[in-house]
């Protein structure tokens, strides 16, 4: 399972959590696939050797199965440098190729040597990625799989001039099951193939019959050696399948094993033999047939999600009440995402517009975006009651902002578990007066005026964060559509996106010439060639983020 993917499943079980408890909390089905999801992070927490640092490499979170192998208590890696686990052993070169592909956005791939609390030291298969935040990293996620016993195996063919009974000691020190062979016969065995098969040594092996505790070698004991394993003489398996990793069923009392085999050719002694060791994978291959079952839930579950997001944008029929004409591109860079935006009539001449770029993207992106619907939605009462001006999006911003600080406890001088907010913007028309009003955060507004496209460069004041100033005032711009009629709002997602051969953003001075150069053709073929110039920007490098970008061209009384 590769890093993109963990880390996907990952993120998503927040916004599945959060979307049953608020839509389906006294739904006993969603209850139960809750409680599933909830399994699901423990089974990720005890199984996945993960870790999160910051941009300095300073530790932030770390997983069960990280402490388990690590040997060290939570409260002793959390604020840790990662080198707390670095083997002496490891150049400083492999740290610094480390350091140089992250800190310029890849994913570096690797092989590392650590150190375990009590001084033993094991290796893993690391992939370090960083962690972005429009478009810049805020921390770095390494995930790894233990590969100790794989290295153990390279060891054994770089030590050929070792003695027999250092080879001994040495597979005697592993957990799986070790045969050597010279591809005639088995010449030696560890400890853990003596206990598993419940015998004193190799020859109580070969001179008794044990179809009672192990299936595989059938008929006559004496002659083991040529019996099959899977249809396949012992000898031939091992000469067949080395240096490959393939796996293969013991059955003992009734209960079959699963082993995964990794099979090395060895010189020693003046021959050739081979190591073929058995790693026990039941309680993995369980596991993983247990993740699958609760991936499929996922899935589905995000689907679902994905569905009551779609619920919630606007219903474009709306959109032809008000506009002479319009373009919406929302794309969420995964199923679900962390832009959203509401197209409400307050009358039969008035609409209001909201965009809103939340938090991260995906599954926690979104999840923001529900709690902006339910503020939103209350705005519109308070819009209704008189207590909120519609004409004065300025006011709105601010409402956005105190609401999301005091439902989330993100007030100044507060100690809040969460940093969340937006970026946007609020667009406000009203036809029988041709008046228009916008207000932004972070959020530009572009235009047509005159046959030139201009811009509107939003606060540069953000909604909701702990940092933002709940008492900040926001600017209003008005426009009467006798002068400008033509609109353009886009989130950060379309102009961060980066692309090219130099992987440049894409740029606000790129966004002003490509509507500069279209501006006159309908809004929905605009629309087309927007997405198609940013896919092909894109080239093959990821979405970095979620897009929206609206164009709208009001009615003019003077056209």
């Amino acid at each position: 399972m590769n890093t993109s993917i963990i880390l996907i499943i990952i993120l998503i079980i927040i916004l599945i959590i959060f979307i049953v408890s608020i839509y389906h909390r006294t739904n006993k089905q969603f209850r139960e696939q809750r409680d599933k999801l909830k399994e699901l992070v423990d089974v990720f927490d005890k199984n996945i050797i993960m870790s999160e640092t910051d941009l300095y490499g300073r530790i932030t979170y770390v997983s069960e199965a990280f402490i388990q192998i690590s040997g060290f208590s939570h409260e002793e890696l959390i604020g840790k440098p990662h080198r707390i686990v670095r083997h002496e052993h490891m150049p400083k070169e492999a740290f610094k190729d480390l350091w140089e592909t992250v800190q310029s956005g890849k994913t570096w791939n690797g092989e590392v040597k650590n150190k375990r609390k009590d001084g033993s030291n094991y290796w893993v298969k690391s992939s370090v990625s960083p962690k972005l935040k429009k478009g810049k990293i805020i921390g770095y996620t390494s995930i790894r799989s233990d590969i100790t016993a794989q290295k153990v195996s390279e060891e054994l063919t770089k030590d050929n001039i070792e003695k027999q009974k250092f080879l001994g000691r040495l597979i005697d020190s592993l957990e799986q099951i070790v045969v050597v062979t010279n591809g005639l016969k088995i010449n030696q065995v560890n400890q853990k193939f003596l206990e598993f098969f419940e015998i004193k040594n190799l020859e109580e092996f070969s001179k008794h019959g044990f179809n009672c505790i192990c299936d595989v070698f059938e008929g006559d004991p004496k002659s083991y050696i040529q019996k099959k394993i899977d249809g396949t003489d012992w000898t031939d398996y091992i000469l067949t399948h080395r240096d490959q990793e393939n796996s293969v069923q013991i059955s003992r009392h009734d209960i079959v094993h699963i082993f995964a085999v990794t099979v090395t050719a060895v010189f020693h002694e003046g021959e050739i033999k081979y190591v073929a060791i058995f790693s026990d994978i039941t309680e993995r291959e369980k596991r993983e047939r247990e993740l699958l079952e609760k991936q499929k839930i996922i899935s589905d579950s995000l689907t679902y999600a994905s569905y009551i997001q779609n619920a919630i944008l606007p219903d474009g029929n709306l959109n032809n009440l008000f506009f002479k004409d319009s373009f919406f591109l929302w794309e969420p860079r995964e199923s679900v995402g962390g832009d959203i935006f509401f197209i409400d009539a307050l009358s039969s001449d008035e609409v209001l517009l909201i965009v809103a770029d939340c938090t991260g993207h995906g599954v926690p992106g979104a999840f923001i975006t529900m709690l902006i619907k339910a503020i939103q939605k209350q705005l519109l009462t308070d819009i209704r009651d008189g207590i909120i001006n519609q004409s004065k999006t300025g006011e709105i911003l601010s409402y956005f902002n105190r609401e999301i600080k005091l439902l989330l406890n993100q007030v100044d001088g507060k100690v809040s578990t969460t940093n969340v907010g937006f970026d946007g913007g609020v667009f406000y028309y009203n036809r029988s007066h041709d008046f228009i009003s916008y207000s932004g955060a972070e959020t530009p507004l572009f235009y047509v005026e005159s046959g030139t496209v201009k811009m509107i460069k939003g606060d540069r004041q953000s909604i909701g964060y702990t940092v933002s100033d709940a008492n900040f005032i926001f600017k209003e711009h008005s426009f009467f559509t006798g002068k400008v009629n033509q609109f353009y709002i886009s989130t950060d997602g379309f102009y961060d996106q980066v692309g090219g051969a130099k992987k440049l953003m894409f740029g606000k001075k790129k966004l002003l010439a490509m509507i500069e150069e279209h501006k006159d053709k309908h809004m929905l073929q605009q629309r087309e060639i927007f997405h198609e110039i940013l896919v092909t920007h894109q080239g093959k490098h990821d979405r970095l983020d979620d897009v929206t970008f609206i164009g709208l061209k009001v009615f003019n009384p003077n056209i």
